[in-house]
């Protein structure tokens, strides 16, 4: 509320990044700042900052990458994710594209781990998996939203990776950024939850962790964003024909992986088996390294 309320920059930045960043950017700065600051005393220890914004508009791609930066010069030790949405490849915004690529130049300097949100999976998990028709934004908002708390919700660790079995705990910036971003030149993240049913069907749902496994991580490695209308004929065999002859005859798309990580919630999930996510194949031979 305070934010809306000292808004000097209430206009917006008329789809211009560079209005965005530059003009917004400078006006805005002391106000951000001292907001910020304000809920900083307030912490005991603060560590990280998460950043949600759109890449579409000038404010969200081209305030938020000014932002950004003006966080990590007054806080240089803090982590900083950002989660950003990707506007509709249909078209949003005449420069949509220009704001992207260009808010994402910045923030691969300033940010430590970027979530990659997009309005056009949600949609279609909207329409295809949630029955609503005609989605609205707050329909679209709920799903992205939902796919954020799956990762930030507390849990505890896997009994194979040494879980103790206490108390479940919030997975934090700072932990996420130095898992799952081996290499500052390597921060984009990509996000996957299941299952993704209706309300009205979530009585008559009888979801199994072997089920639920399988579909995720089919998910992962056929790059596909919903557990609906997966391409099965991906298999982690198929990463080792990408390197030989029979690479010419593979038309599906594979997504190989630098690290992953899964949340489980869940009666039984400790005895899920996570061996198919240990698969050394799903991932680029050279991240080992890293």
């Amino acid at each position: 509320e305070s934010w809306r309320r000292n808004l000097p920059g209430a206009s917006g930045s008329a789809n211009n990044w560079a209005m965005g960043y530059t003009h917004q950017g400078s006006v805005m700065k002391d106000t951000v700042l001292n907001l910020v600051r304000r809920e900083a005393e307030r912490s005991d220890r603060m560590a990280a900052f998460q950043l949600i914004h759109s890449l579409a508009g000038g404010t969200g791609s081209g305030l938020g990458a000014r932002v950004s930066e003006h966080l990590r010069e007054e806080y240089p030790n803090c982590f900083q994710l950002h989660s950003v949405v990707w506007p509709y490849t249909s078209g949003e915004v005449v420069v949509q594209n220009y704001n992207s690529v260009l808010s994402l130049s910045h923030l691969s300097d300033s940010s430590d781990a970027i979530i990659n949100l997009q309005n056009e999976e949600a949609h279609e998990v909207c329409t295809a998996l949630l029955d609503i028709a005609r989605p609205k934004i707050s329909d679209l908002n709920k799903v992205l939203a939902g796919s954020l708390a799956s990762l930030f919700l507390p849990a505890v660790d896997h009994p194979s990776f040494g879980g103790s079995g206490g108390a479940p705990a919030s997975l934090s910036v700072a932990d996420l950024a130095q898992m799952m971003c081996p290499s500052p030149m390597h921060k984009l993240l990509s996000l996957r939850s299941i299952p993704q049913v209706s309300e009205h069907a979530r009585a008559f749902t009888n979801d199994r962790w072997e089920a639920l496994t399988k579909h995720l991580f089919q998910m992962l490695i056929a790059d596909h964003h919903m557990q609906e209308g997966i391409d099965w004929s991906v298999s982690a065999s198929s990463f080792e024909s990408l390197n030989s002859a029979e690479s010419v005859n593979f038309s599906g798309s594979v997504n190989r992986s630098l690290a992953t990580m899964l949340s489980l919630r869940g009666s039984g999930w400790d005895k899920v088996d996570l061996a198919p996510f240990r698969d050394p194949r799903i991932y680029a031979p050279w991240s080992a390294t890293l």
